[in-house]
């Protein structure tokens, strides 16, 4: 999984972090090569299981992750991924098709 984090950022694309699991590998490819962090969109918050320490923390902090959702999801299998998704996709639309300062002044 670190090696698929750091290999999207080396072809320019984005990565989607889901969970605890996924961002311990995010970690790890960020330690290898700290690039590839530019890369990586974190869907949830990276807390594990309630009954355990603060990995989760620990690792938002290590990584600078901001997650997209916050939830409290903690289903696993990408669930988060997948709700994050389509709303990465919209706004990514939304910045391609953005025109600047000056071209929404020259249509007034």
């Amino acid at each position: 999984m670190a090696g698929a984090y750091m290999e999207a950022a080396r072809r320019g694309i984005v990565a989607v972090v889901d969970g605890f699991i996924s961002a311990v590998a995010a970690l790890c490819a960020c330690r290898m090569d700290p690039t590839c962090r530019r890369a990586l969109v974190f869907a949830t918050a990276l807390a594990e299981e309630p009954t355990s320490g603060r990995g989760g923390e620990i690792l938002e902090r290590a990584l600078g992750a901001k997650p997209a959702l916050n939830m409290g999801l903690r289903l696993g299998e990408g669930s988060g991924a997948a709700l994050a998704l389509p709303m990465l996709r919209a706004a990514a639309s939304v910045v391609k098709d953005m025109g600047t300062l000056e071209e929404a002044m020259s249509l007034s």
